[in-house]
């Protein structure tokens, strides 16, 4: 959230005292708003979703190493790595969610001031997850790429987190957004694909989270509850599905414009047509998928 015009040489001093800014800032709103009292019942449900994300998040970490490699992360490789890592990623990130929820919670407006401000704290939120967009001077190809993997998970877990912090707990808003945006910093094993294709499938992963998230801390509709439901059977779950729907659409965007390791290609002269039906080329054989498919 801090942005400053510093000697690089401070650096490593400033990324020592940045959580403190983060410490200082969650306890001036947490004074100044107080603590929210939450229902023993929602806080069983919001933080049971939370604990199916992470499986989400691992089981899908797991897949995808089977399919394309992985192995152990590189950041884990000490115990004095992994400790700063932990004071100056993971608790700003932890700090920050604090204060959303709190912010989240405290919203008393209702109506177009409300959805203004919901939109406001996502879009400030993900801003600070977009380290990219601090780089000058990149090119119109690195825009697309910085868009697909910088800017679309970091809108997605905003949204998510937010929507999470509106109807569930500070337990599970946190540890959400701490796996999600920090899953590739603290997990043990890490696929071997790239920072593209990471983005698109957590973001599709966020999107499932939601879903999931919805469907158990779902309370037992009123009768007055059916009635607007019955209203508003057109609306609901519209944001849901138009998340859903621009995810895929980036996945196909990326698939066309060959920013993901998979890509069409045409060929328009004879130069190769020695290659056989269904060959595999060497740099692909060793994948396992390849391997199934040669089966």
């Amino acid at each position: 959230m801090v942005f400053l015009l510093i000697p690089s040489a401070f650096l490593p001093v400033f990324g020592q005292i940045r959580p403190l800014f983060y410490i200082t800032l969650a306890v001036v709103v947490y004074a100044i708003l107080g603590r929210e009292r939450q229902r023993i019942r929602m806080a069983y449900q919001a933080n049971a979703a939370a604990i199916l994300a992470f499986i989400l998040f691992a089981s899908a970490i797991l897949a995808i190493s089977f399919l394309f490699g992985g192995g152990r992360n590189g950041r884990m490789a000490g115990l004095n790595a992994f400790a700063a890592d932990v004071w100056g990623l993971g608790v700003p990130l932890v700090m920050a969610e604090l204060v959303r929820y709190r912010l989240v919670k405290a919203l008393n407006i209702r109506g177009r001031a409300s959805a203004v401000a919901i939109c406001a704290i996502v879009l400030t939120f993900a801003f600070t997850q977009m380290n990219e967009l601090r780089i000058f001077g990149f090119t119109d190809g690195q825009l697309m790429y910085i868009g697909f993997s910088t800017i679309l998970p970091a809108l997605t877990a905003s949204a998510v987190v937010t929507y999470i912090a509106l109807k569930g707990t500070a337990v599970a808003a946190v540890g959400v957004s701490f796996v999600y945006n920090l899953g590739a910093t603290f997990s043990p094993v890490l696929p071997d694909v790239t920072r593209l294709v990471w983005a698109l499938v957590t973001s599709a992963l966020l999107f499932a989270v939601a879903m999931l998230f919805k469907a158990i801390v779902a309370e037992p509709p009123t009768a007055a509850d059916k009635r607007l439901k019955r209203a508003l059977r057109y609306e609901s779950g519209r944001g849901l599905k138009m998340g859903f729907t621009l995810t895929i659409s980036a996945f196909i965007v990326a698939f066309f414009l060959q920013l993901l390791p998979i890509y069409p290609v045409v060929i328009l002269t004879g130069s190769i047509q020695v290659i056989s039906t269904g060959a595999v080329s060497p740099s692909c054989a060793a994948c396992p998928l390849m391997k199934l498919i040669a089966l």
